[in-house]
């Protein structure tokens, strides 16, 4: 809702109240919320735009989505795009597309990763993220286009049985959001494997150094759900390349095949999420 300058601070305030009460986060301090909501209030009269986006602040206007895709970073901070875990092993632009990702934008993907020499498994010469191929498009269309996008996703999602990301939801998805589902999952898990993958690679070298076992876990403690987090994201992989085959088949239950999938994929990712908190909170007490 558009509001003069400064006001959106208000309502700021009552969002970071509520995401203080409720910090589920052993990652992140309470009082990350309070140094959030300063930041807000000197965003809301930064002539430059947002203070906490130094790039996209300096950058002129019609190059913000290249500071952003650089970044990695859409104007609410959220992740564009999925990145490659390994720059020696590469994967193609469409295996890379999150569980919200335009089923039709992640078809033109694998189209132009086909037609310039890859294929399911190899990147060709032109192998887009769809992620960021449905960003820029939004970013060049504007709102307009935006909320067509979302609502040929919502189109997509009833005829499928496939989740509906919360943001995605035409209109409503820019004042609403939820935990619930795979999309509410998928970020943490991600940034999840991430620290994990992280961690192991330190008490690795720790160990290498000569520390002891114990001493180089103590130093980095989630690198002991090294192997599970492994295990985990290949059951995650095994299970989106199910859904997904099961979206392109005739039968007659797809729909309700779809939703069962979602939810094993909504669990599995769940069940390091919540071991990845479990041991932050643990190694800070």
């Amino acid at each position: 809702i558009p509001m003069p300058l400064g006001f959106h601070v208000f309502p700021n305030i009552g969002r970071k109240l509520v995401e203080f009460g409720f910090h589920d986060n052993p990652h992140e301090g309470r009082m990350s919320h309070v140094a959030d909501l300063m930041l807000a209030s000197v965003n809301a009269f930064n002539p430059l735009g947002g203070a906490d986006n130094f790039m996209q602040m300096l950058a002129p206007t019609p190059f913000d989505p290249v500071a952003a895709l650089m970044e990695n970073k859409d104007w609410t901070g959220r992740q564009i795009y999925r990145e490659q875990t390994s720059h020696l092993d590469p994967k193609p632009g469409h295996d890379m597309a999150k569980e919200s990702a335009n089923r039709f934008v992640v078809s033109i993907s694998r189209g132009l990763n086909a037609a310039t020499g890859g294929n399911d498994w190899q990147r060709g010469a032109l192998s887009l993220n769809p992620d960021a191929m449905e960003y820029v498009f939004g970013q060049i269309t504007g709102g307009v286009g935006r909320e067509l996008a979302k609502a040929g996703n919502s189109v997509t999602a009833v005829a499928t049985g496939d989740e509906l990301a919360a943001h995605k939801i035409p209109l409503f998805g820019r004042v609403y959001g939820n935990t619930r589902g795979v999309n509410g999952q998928s970020e943490g898990f991600y940034s999840n494997l991430q620290r994990i993958n992280v961690a192991e690679s330190e008490a690795k070298g720790r160990y290498a150094n000569g520390e002891s076992v114990d001493a180089a876990l103590a130093s980095a403690p989630l690198s002991q759900l090294g192997t599970v987090g492994n295990q985990v994201q290949k059951r995650v992989k095994e299970l989106g390349q199910f859904r997904n085959r099961m979206l392109k088949s005739d039968v007659p239950d797809k729909a309700e095949q779809v939703k069962l999938i979602n939810q094993e994929i909504e669990q599995t990712m769940y069940r390091l999420n919540s071991l990845a908190d479990e041991v932050a909170r643990e190694s800070t007490n």
